[in-house]
């Protein structure tokens, strides 16, 4: 790559990349920064769950699966889904997924403990309905644990609210207090009202990732653990 004059200055070809690298990088980081505080903004400074200010930065869709998805490794999440559900539909939760995933709309904060329990599926979150201006989302808590009845794996099973896991208030080291009833344990079945001012500058959580976390936990939840020894989940880059 021949030399080129930057400032009066000339600027080898390799110090070039170099440069246009390292202002890449800085791009993405302070980008992640916003995006960051935004979430962090948008939910007050307070877990949207029990309400704690003591608070970590979750991802509803996961690094590890956008690393994976993107560098194509291991099992297609994306075909696995297409066997439970349209193409159609799956093709918009990938496309939400890559166009949403460096952005505010894929974080919400937790305290440390429901964000460690959310890192390893112990609940989830199904989005149940969201106003027109995108300025209130309602979300249903749904503790996951083994079914007791043997997997089906079947499409209508996967939008149930199964029986096994109704009223649960997890572990019981859990300690997931309400953020609307003090001293009452988060259980099964119980509903959250998130919001924003600004549905721009701040968007809510995207339903569609809650949607696609969903499925996700409920396919995981009815086909019974399949971690193998020595597999762990990467870590979050938040």
């Amino acid at each position: 790559m021949p030399d080129e004059c930057i400032g009066g200055s000339y600027v080898s070809g390799r110090s070039r990349v170099s440069l246009i690298i390292f202002t890449v990088s800085i791009y993405f980081l302070v980008s992640k920064y916003l995006d960051l505080e935004q979430a962090i903004l948008r939910d007050d400074n307070h877990c949207i769950l029990t309400g704690s200010n003591i608070i970590e930065v979750a991802q509803i869709y996961p690094d590890y699966l956008y690393r994976k998805s993107i560098q194509r490794q291991e099992v297609d999440l994306w075909m696995i889904l297409k066997y439970f559900f349209p193409s159609t539909r799956v093709d918009t939760w990938k496309d939400v997924a890559n166009t949403k995933y460096h952005t505010p709309a894929n974080l919400f904060c937790l305290s440390p403990v429901a964000r460690a329990l959310w890192n390893t599926g112990a609940f989830a979150l199904k989005p149940i309905s969201r106003n027109n201006n995108n300025t209130t989302l309602i979300v249903q808590f749904f503790w996951q644990v083994e079914s007791l009845e043997p997997p089906t794996l079947c499409k209508r099973s996967l939008f149930a609210h199964p029986s096994s896991i109704q009223h649960l208030t997890g572990p019981p080291d859990s300690q997931l207090y309400h953020i609307n009833s003090p001293g009452q344990y988060i259980k099964s079945g119980d509903v959250f009202t998130l919001s924003t001012e600004d549905p721009e500058k701040m968007p809510l959580p995207s339903f569609e990732l809650l949607e696609l976390q969903w499925c996700v936990h409920r396919i995981l939840a009815m086909a019974g653990p399949t971690y193998e020894e020595g597999e762990e989940e990467g870590e979050e880059e938040y």
